[in-house]
């Protein structure tokens, strides 16, 4: 089932399936969505958020990093109670949502036997596995700055491997975001 279908596919990809089944040679009945605007939909949605959200990790460590550095450990634990749990309710759904876009991209890829299976699978798995680095680094040494308990220089040593964490992090992201735009570029 391949072709374009008459309402037009917006975006990159030309593909005939329709929301309900129709035959491909009559292509979308008036009314109907096809497939393929859903999917561009889809990708172009998944890498607006996907974008936003890198875009946000880069700014996180391009400019709050550094000024946490700055800081004095006690300055930092004055200011921590604060800007920690408003970093947790912005990151925590821009998180999910840039996740939950991937996967949703990845669902319609393969659905579709698109030839973006490949990007959308790559920018999925980079989504994930920057939830599991949150999970397996980021939980534990934000509760460490939490409790407010650190000297200077075990607040140092904590912000410096937090960095290492986050720029790591922050690559896998772009390498995620970076199929994704390519894959918006790939043909059915």
């Amino acid at each position: 089932m391949t072709g374009r279908c008459p309402t037009g596919s917006v975006g990159f990809v030309a593909i005939s399936h329709c929301v309900g089944r129709v035959d491909p040679a009559q292509g979308c009945r008036r009314g109907q969505i096809s497939m393929a605007v859903l999917a561009n939909s889809l990708q172009f949605i998944t890498t607006f958020v996907f974008g936003i959200f890198i875009g946000a990790l880069v700014a996180e460590g391009a400019l709050l990093v550094p000024f946490w550095k700055s800081l004095t450990a006690e300055e930092f634990h004055k200011l921590h109670p604060s800007f920690g749990p408003r970093l947790y309710r912005f990151y925590a759904p821009l998180t999910i949502s840039a996740t939950v876009a991937s996967l949703a991209n990845l669902t319609i890829s393969i659905y579709l036997s698109s030839a973006r299976v490949v990007f959308s699978s790559i920018t999925a798995a980079c989504a994930i596995a920057m939830i599991l680095i949150y999970f397996y680094y980021f939980q534990n040494a934000n509760a460490q700055f939490a409790k407010g308990s650190l000297n200077e220089k075990e607040l140092s040593e904590l912000l410096a491997s937090w960095e290492k964490w986050h720029w790591s992090r922050v690559s896998v992201g772009i390498i995620g975001f970076g199929c994704l735009v390519k894959g918006g570029f790939v043909n059915g």
